[in-house]
C-alpha cells in the first residue's frame, strides 16, 4: 500500500474505528460490574458519621468517570442519586480497552433510617442501587421497611397492607383484611406503632371503624362512606423474622381473644 494511503488510514480510518469501538463499549461499562459494584464504608454507623460510597466497574481508558451527588436536600432524604460522568463528549480521548475503576463519594447522614442509593451515568443509564443504613448504637429504629402487602398462606384471602415511613419518621399504618362470623369481609386498622427489640419488634393499637347504615347502588353491598365511629379493639404485636417474613398477634381489648398470622410479603 502506498505511503500516502497508509497515512490516510492512520489519520482518519483508525480514529473512526476507535470511536466506534468506544461507543460500542460504553454501554458495557455499566453492564459489567465486578462482584461488589457498590460498597459502603463503614457499612453501619450512626448519624453524623461520614460514609464512603464506592462504585467499582469497568470503564474505558481515557474516559474514567468522576462521581457526583446530585439532587436537592429534600430529595436526598429518600434517594441519594450519584452521577458517574464518563466525559465521553470527545470520543477520540477514549480507548477501546476496559479497565476496573473505582469512583467514590462521601455522604454524611444526619438522621437514622434507610436511604436508597441510585447510581446512574450522566447519559441516564442505570448502573445499580444499594441501601445506606444509619442507626445509632442500641437503636430501636425499624430494621426493615414494612411497606407493602402481606398474607398468611394458611389463610390466603385475608391479609394486611402496611404503609411505613421507614426512611422518615418510622411511623406505621396498617390495614388488616379479615372476615366476620357470617363470612362477610371486615377490616381493622393498626396505628400508634412503636418499635423495640433493636428494631425487630413493634407494638400498636388495633382499631375498629363503623359507619351508619347506607343503601349502596346495586349490585354492590358495600360502598364508600364516611365513618361514624372508631375505637380500639385490641393490641397488636409484630415480630420481624427477616425482610419478607413476620409474625403478627392481636389481643382483644378484654383479653378474651387472640389472632395470630405468620406473614410473608407479596413480591411482584
Amino acid at each position: 500500500m502506498p505511503t500516502k494511503r497508509l497515512s490516510l488510514v492512520h489519520r482518519f480510518l483508525l480514529p473512526l474505528l476507535a470511536a466506534l469501538l468506544s461507543a460500542m463499549a460504553a454501554p458495557h461499562a455499566a453492564a459489567q460490574p465486578l462482584l461488589a459494584p457498590i460498597e459502603i464504608s463503614p457499612a453501619n454507623a450512626g448519624p453524623g458519621v461520614a460514609r464512603q460510597i464506592s462504585v467499582r466497574m469497568y470503564w474505558l481508558i481515557g474516559c474514567l468517570p468522576t462521581a457526583t451527588i446530585v439532587g436537592s436536600e429534600i430529595a436526598r432524604k429518600r434517594t441519594l442519586t450519584i452521577y458517574l460522568d464518563d466525559r465521553q463528549g470527545d470520543v477520540f480521548r477514549c480507548s477501546d480497552l476496559l479497565i476496573p475503576h473505582t469512583s467514590t463519594v462521601t455522604y454524611t447522614p444526619d438522621a437514622e433510617g434507610d436511604l436508597r442509593i441510585l447510581v446512574l451515568t450522566n447519559h441516564g443509564a442505570f448502573v445499580g442501587e444499594a441501601t445506606l443504613s444509619t442507626r445509632a448504637a442500641n437503636s430501636n429504629r425499624s430494621q426493615f421497611d414494612l411497606t407493602g402487602m402481606w398474607y398468611d398462606p394458611a389463610t390466603n384471602g385475608s391479609g394486611l397492607t402496611f404503609v411505613h415511613g421507614a426512611t422518615r419518621n418510622d411511623q406505621v399504618f396498617g390495614t388488616w383484611y379479615v372476615y366476620d362470623a357470617q363470612g362477610m369481609p371486615r377490616w381493622y386498622t393498626i396505628q400508634n406503632v412503636t418499635w423495640s427489640g433493636g428494631g425487630l419488634q413493634a407494638g400498636g393499637t388495633l382499631f375498629e371503624t363503623r359507619a351508619n347504615s347506607i343503601v349502596c347502588v346495586p349490585p354492590y353491598t358495600g360502598c364508600p362512606v364516611a365513618l361514624s365511629s372508631a375505637g380500639p379493639a385490641g393490641l397488636v404485636s409484630i415480630v420481624m423474622q427477616g425482610p419478607n417474613n413476620a409474625r403478627i398477634t392481636a389481643i382483644s381489648s378484654n383479653g378474651g381473644g387472640t389472632l395470630t398470622s405468620n406473614l410473608i410479603r407479596s413480591i411482584f
